[in-house]
């Protein structure tokens, strides 16, 4: 059920609340905290809690931990521990508390990329401390970064791109080869500690440029979002097809880039074309450059092998076309964002700064940086478990016209209910909590499947379990009957013997 009150304000209850699934689970070596000898433990993440238990069947709570603001960090092995993949979960500082006494917590996985999935995961789940480079949503990365001053991207991406600059435009297999692996991890931890090290002369470029990579490739979301994964695929296939309309249709999608995703791409295609030119020597053609960056910047929400696969060739495509293209896909200044053309009826109107998905979603303003709003996407569709704060932002309406919600009423087929009140401001409301509610319904609807699945899959098992004992049953009879005619083959011949005895 949907309210939406005069004050503006949004209250939802469903009258189904499905229980929260985990998000990852598994066994992991866990550290006592005085014999510190190390213990096989079952964890659960759901939400933002790890529970471990003593066995994966086993109900009884062994304990929990709190990820909220926890620092998530790998530990290196001493000497006496090599080959093993550590990881420490600090807890967070609430107002009570203080460092002293704060435990934390040490654990243990089987693997290097084990430990790297878990870690990964839990920075997310934990929400990055302020100031984590690493793992951070790109808007609060920007947000964060304006008390160092006006910056178009991050300031890591900013001094690694300067760096290649002066010291690895020429070298040979850059982006390709990998850097040094401790030095990645130690620069990473830097940036994420809140220290803005500088790379001198002696640094590893290639080292540097892994550290780019890595700083795309662990964004909790891609800097093109999911929303628009399919639309840029279909880019490429257009691209392939008809140049022309494939290029008009990538322009469109550019256009819808929310703003920080946008000047991020825009700076990455410029760099990369001054990469390309230097390829005689470098040996990284826009090819080889499209190839290693686009599974970086473009990946779909679920990462399959089918699904990678599809979507390579497209993927590299238009990777190719906006390195190559960048100076028509992407205005000379970084201030100046493309818009679509406005509609005849539109034309008094003031452009929409920016569209936050394929198909206009509510923004608000986060914060200002200068003169210039930062937008956030109220994308309820994409995280239907999202809290959605309805009186922040909705009637923030100055410095950014305003999307037309009776057409996306329109196209949603939901009637607008005239109120009293503001109907622009209503329309709003309606609209913003009606992206909430569609969540909600496909969360209900897909643990609903979910659900059918796994009673689908028990009912299975007891059938399975039916059928071995029924052939059990049919062997022992089967075994029974045997043993039966042996007996009375025995007893038939020692009759036999008796009649013979008794002549």
């Amino acid at each position: 059920m949907m309210a939406v009150d005069p004050a503006g304000s949004c209250n939802w209850s469903y009258s189904l609340q499905p229980p929260e699934r985990p998000l990852k689970t598994g066994w992991l070596k866990k550290q006592r905290s005085i014999v510190k000898n190390w213990q096989q433990r079952y964890f659960v993440l759901k939400g933002q809690h790890l529970s471990y238990y003593k066995d994966e069947d086993d109900s009884k709570l062994q304990g929990v931990i709190r990820l909220s603001g926890s620092t998530i960090k790998e530990v290196a092995g001493t000497s006496d521990e090599g080959g093993r993949f550590i990881f420490e979960v600090i807890p967070g500082i609430s107002r009570d508390q203080n460092r002293t006494g704060q435990d934390s917590y040490l654990l243990m996985a089987n693997s290097q990329s084990e430990m790297e999935d878990w870690v990964k995961l839990l920075r997310r789940v934990a929400g990055s401390p302020l100031g984590v480079v690493f793992g951070q949503q790109l808007v609060e990365t920007m947000v964060y970064e304006q008390r160092f001053g006006q910056h178009q991207v991050p300031i890591l991406v900013e001094k690694c791109a300067e760096f290649i600059r002066k010291h690895g435009l020429n070298e040979e297999g850059i982006f390709r080869l990998p850097g040094q692996d401790n030095l990645v991890k130690q620069l990473r931890d830097a940036f994420d500690a809140g220290e803005r090290p500088s790379f001198d002369r002696e640094t590893d470029v290639h080292t540097v440029a892994s550290l780019f990579k890595l700083y795309l490739r662990e964004l909790p979301e891609p800097v093109i979002p999911w929303t628009q994964y399919e639309d840029f695929l279909l880019c490429g296939q257009l691209l392939a097809a008809d140049e022309t309309k494939g290029h008009q249709q990538l322009m469109k999608q550019l256009s819808l880039l929310p703003q920080d995703n946008y000047k991020l791409l825009s700076y990455i295609c410029r760099f990369l074309y001054e990469i390309q030119q230097n390829a005689s020597s470098n040996k990284m053609s826009v090819e080889n450059l499209a190839t290693v960056f686009g599974v970086n910047l473009i990946r779909p929400k679920v990462e399959d092998p089918a699904t990678i696969m599809r979507g390579t060739h497209h993927i590299q495509k238009v990777m190719t076309v906006m390195i190559s293209d960048h100076i028509t896909l992407f205005p000379v200044s970084k201030d100046v964002v493309p818009s679509l053309p406005l509609q005849k009826n539109d034309s008094k109107k003031a452009s929409v700064p920016r569209s936050s998905v394929g198909w206009g979603a509510v923004e608000r303003p986060l914060s200002s940086r200068g003169n210039r709003t930062q937008w956030q996407t109220q994308d309820d569709l994409n995280d239907s478990s999202c809290e959605l704060n309805c009186n922040s932002g909705i009637h923030q309406k100055e410095g950014y016209e305003e999307l037309r919600p009776k057409d996306l009423l329109e196209i949603m087929h939901v009637p607008v209910q005239e109120k009293n009140s503001d109907p622009l401001e209503a329309e709003e409301i309606f609209v913003t909590c009606s992206f909430h509610q569609r969540g909600a319904n496909l969360e209900k609807e897909n643990y609903e499947v979910w659900a059918k699945v796994v009673r689908l899959n028990e009912e299975i098992e007891k059938e399975k379990n039916k059928s071995a004992d029924l052939e059990r049953k049919l062997q022992d009879i089967e075994c029974s009957r045997d043993d039966t005619e042996n007996k009375n083959k025995l007893l038939e011949q020692e009759i036999l013997d008796s009649m013979k005895s008794m002549k």
